[in-house]
């Protein structure tokens, strides 16, 4: 069952679905699953490494590209 804190925040919020997770790369996981993403998803790495590993652990591949600051 939701906690005190989770209930007031999806009341105040005004949504129908509020999950907290343990920690960012969960996060993470569960947001790559909830929009269904499989196969590749392209990040930088210019990152921390839980977005890799959640990419990974959800049997996905990241795929790199490089940070240009005129594109």
């Amino acid at each position: 069952m939701a906690g005190d804190l989770e209930m007031k925040l999806k009341e105040d919020l005004n949504v129908n679905h509020l999950l907290f997770g343990t920690n960012g790369t969960v996060a993470l996981q569960l947001a790559i699953k909830a929009v269904g993403l499989v196969d590749e998803i392209i990040t930088t790495t210019f990152t921390y490494v839980a977005t890799t590993s959640s990419m990974v652990w959800e049997e996905c591949e990241p795929v790199y590209v490089d940070i240009d600051k005129h594109s």
